[in-house]
């Protein structure tokens, strides 16, 4: 039976503006939530010297895809978070010694240890985020 009546209101456009427009400013702020963690990690570890690397992380929200990349272009990052040598994480590292110069004058070491900020850092505070998301979006 068609009634005359009847009007379709499509919101489905308005909907899905909205959706978007809530996900990339969650993305910014989980993203920022994580960045602050690690730079706390540096704090906390007593490994900044010049505080390069802790200020070197930065985040890209990619709206389109709605995904939100983080990381360091600095490579002592990598470093600080894999390890090298004989304390690389996965135990690939550089078995021999080596030197290197730094301002102090010349070093021999078999390595650094990682100490993982990152990871820590999203390991920390994945918890709060999905609950965060699970609040904001079940609201919409």
């Amino acid at each position: 039976m068609v009634s005359n009546n009847v009007v379709f209101e499509d919101y489905s456009i308005t909907c899905k503006a909205k959706l978007k427009e809530a996900a990339i400013a969650f993305l910014h702020e989980a993203g920022d939530v994580i960045l602050a963690a690690t730079a706390r990690n540096y704090d906390s570890a007593d490994r900044v010297d010049t505080g390069k690397t802790k200020g070197s992380f930065q985040k890209v929200i990619d709206e389109g895809a709605l995904s939100c990349t983080m990381g360091s272009s600095y490579q002592n990052a990598i470093w600080e978070e894999f390890g090298t040598g004989v304390h690389a994480l996965h135990g690939d590292g550089r078995k021999t010694p080596w030197r290197y110069k730094n301002k102090t004058g010349w070093h021999t070491t078999r390595g650094k240890t990682g100490h993982r900020p990152f990871f820590k850092a999203y390991e920390a505070k994945k918890s709060a985020i999905k609950a965060e998301a699970e609040r904001r979006f079940s609201a919409l």
